[in-house]
């Protein structure tokens, strides 16, 4: 049994049909045939040199008879041979499409082997795939393909090439013949009678051929990511305008395809045409609805004087004519429509005027509740506040600084209400939380320890003071001005023979001997958390006697338990009293009259560090515009504001940027 090799051959009434075509079919490039006697031949195939994209592309160029071609879904559909085996004597098939840009399809074809005791399989490296079909003692005569009725199927691997043909002659040996093939799924129908019958299953198909579905791509080489660089190069396939480069699915390569909304080919220029699909049946989803074609696309749209309700175009139900004219002209109405329009200017006029009247009494009674509850009294506070500027703030200006009380802004609840964080006109920020000010303490103290204790060798800074400590646009302390500062002597008699150092700051106990020890900045340190608790200047020469230096007030106030007199009220409330007392307490240490009672600035650091880790405020995390300068070189005096929710009070507080000179 020999198997007919078939080729694509194109008969002489075919070529002259194809002569005889004054306009060349858009699937073809100009001037080429198109069909091959009932075959269509769509570019990148052709049947002359010049037609096809390049040989293989020509359908008659091989040994396969190619029946149908698809440049949409790019497969091809040709006829091949059925491999055998009849007891001794047997013919296989090798296919090989290893360097062609064809593929057997996995999703179309299958291997089918068909005898009464067959073993039989198709090797493709790395891949072996057949299977073993025999009979029952009795079977029916027709029935599904079962391997126990002489039938047995297998999937075809992907980027399937080349195989070859196998049967185990340790089985067949005796009745039949056994069959092996790659088939098209849809073109295989299996009979009984073939496991019986020599050669039922070999007459069963035309030239013993049998149908198989191949994939095909431009090239194996490349992918859609390297062929679109190469769009103005003549190797770029994708002609038509419409259309973009598609990876296949089965193995490696380029493919073209048509843009959505669009068909045709689009491997030749202006092959990919505008798909009408006003033409197809029921395009749109709205029952009544009008169809409208587009480039790629369609619109769906109901006729005038109707709407879309419910997926259904229902007429538009028209407006109640206007009223007669007759009925206008009856001599009651202009009276009556005159009466109502008077009535209702003469109700909008009282509203009106009651509502300024109401207004009015309202500021009456706001002024009156100012004297009645301390508003004389404030203003008398704040004559006696010397050296800092006060300002009433309206509610208007509240609602401003606080854009409306926006909940954004809240910094939290105090004693005395809801804090919330105010922008003054000129962008001037008020209110600095107590999680700021114990930041910048820390920081200011880690450096201080830092020179006095791991700095080799160490170095006292010998100007501790606020104005000295400069604050970043993100809060971060930076200790500056190093210029009376001085090695840590190794002599303990070395001293000093001038002593400098600015009033307020300075340590007793270094005024009195002379000698610099690092227990002198602990003193400084020491005052710069007294301004931090309470916000006020250091020293003030034009305050009472016992009031001149803050040192001083704040031993006598903490002496009594006083805190809260001397203690920032913007800070102050039950939640941050414990960490306030603690600070107080530290700060108390470090202004101890003898320098050996002071604690050392590493101690300091470790003791702050602490305390700000034990803050549990809602608002503890940092707001890097929160200030604009605590501890700055202005000595201007600025405005903050705290809105208090539980009262409405304004209040103004001390000067946030601090600096006096040395």
């Amino acid at each position: 049994m020999k198997y007919p090799r078939l080729l694509l051959l194109c008969l002489p009434a075919v070529l002259v049909l194809a002569a005889a075509a004054d306009d060349d079919p858009p699937a073809q490039r100009p001037g080429c045939r198109s069909r091959c006697g009932d075959v269509d031949i769509p570019y990148p195939f052709g049947i002359d040199d010049q037609c096809a994209i390049n040989p293989f592309y020509r359908p008659h160029n091989g040994p396969f008879e190619v029946t149908k071609i698809s440049v949409p879904d790019a497969k091809a559909w040709m006829k091949m041979g059925i491999s055998w085996q009849c007891g001794p004597d047997d013919s296989v098939w090798l296919q090989n499409f290893t360097h062609s840009p064809f593929r057997f399809s996995y999703m179309d074809n299958k291997i089918v082997v068909v005898g009464y005791n067959t073993l039989a399989y198709m090797r493709s490296e790395p891949h072996i795939v057949g299977c073993y079909a025999t009979c029952s003692v009795d079977i029916p005569k027709n029935g599904s393909c079962i391997a126990t009725a002489g039938c047995c199927e297998a999937g075809v691997p992907e980027d399937l090439g080349y195989f070859e043909a196998y049967f185990n002659k340790n089985y067949n040996t005796s009745y039949g013949c056994g069959y092996i093939v790659v088939i098209e799924k849809k073109a295989f129908s299996y009979s009984t009678t073939y496991a019986y019958q020599r050669t039922e299953f070999w007459d069963a198909y035309k030239h013993h051929q049998v149908p198989v579905v191949m994939d095909w791509v431009i090239t194996r080489d490349d992918a859609c990511s390297v062929a679109t660089t190469t769009k103005n190069h003549s190797s770029y396939a994708c002609l038509s305008n419409d259309s973009h480069c598609v990876n296949p699915t089965n193995g490696r390569g380029t493919r073209c395809k048509c843009d959505d909304g669009y068909e045709g080919n689009p491997y030749i220029k202006n092959g990919c045409t505008d798909i009408d699909e006003c033409r197809t049946d029921h395009p749109c989803p709205t029952v009544g609805s009008v169809c409208q074609n587009t480039r790629g696309h369609f619109n769906c749209s109901c006729p005038p004087g109707k709407l879309e309700t419910n997926g259904v175009c229902v007429a538009i139900i028209p407006p109640s004519p206007p009223p007669s004219p007759t009925a206008l002209s009856a001599p009651w109405v202009k009276p009556v429509v005159g009466a109502s329009i008077g009535s209702l200017v003469l109700v909008i006029t009282i509203t009106y005027a009651y509502l300024i009247q109401e207004r009015r009494k309202l500021q009456h009674i706001k002024q009156r509740y100012f004297r009645q509850h301390g508003g004389m009294l404030l203003f008398e506070e704040i004559k006696s506040k010397q050296g800092i500027a006060f300002k009433i703030f309206s509610e208007a200006d509240l609602q401003e600084a606080t854009d409306k009380f926006n909940e954004n802004r809240v910094l939290g609840h105090g004693g005395h209400g809801t804090v919330y964080k105010g922008l003054l006109s000129g962008n001037v920020e008020v209110a600095i939380s107590l999680a700021t000010r114990m930041q910048i303490a820390l920081q200011s103290a880690e450096a201080l320890a830092y020179l006095h204790s791991w700095a080799s060798p160490p170095v006292l800074h010998g100007d501790v003071k606020s104005s000295n400590i400069l604050i970043d646009c993100d809060d971060t302390a930076k200790v500056s001005d190093f210029g009376p500062s001085i090695l840590a002597p190794t002599d303990e008699s070395q001293f000093v023979t001038t002593v400098q150092g600015t009033c307020g700051y300075l340590d007793p106990e270094y005024v009195q001997t002379c000698q610099l020890t690092d227990k002198s900045d602990v003193y400084s340190f020491g005052v710069v958390l007294l301004e931090l608790l309470t916000r006020k200047k250091p020293f003030n020469l034009d305050g009472p006697e016992h009031q001149k230096s803050l040192a001083l007030r704040f031993i006598s106030v903490a002496k009594e338990n006083k805190l809260e007199e001397i203690l920032d009220d913007q800070i102050m409330n039950d939640e941050s009293m414990e960490v306030l007392e603690e600070v107080a307490e530290l700060a108390k240490q470090c202004l101890e009259m003898s320098g050996e009672n002071r604690p050392s600035m590493r101690e300091v650091s470790e003791r702050l560090d602490r305390l700000t880790k034990s803050m549990q405020h809602p608002w503890a995390q940092q707001n890097p515009e929160e200030i604009e300068s605590l501890l700055g070189e202005s000595s201007m005096a600025s405005s903050e504001v705290i809105i208090n929710t539980g009262n409405l009070s304004i209040e103004k507080e001390a000067a946030r940027g601090l600096q006096w000179g040395r």
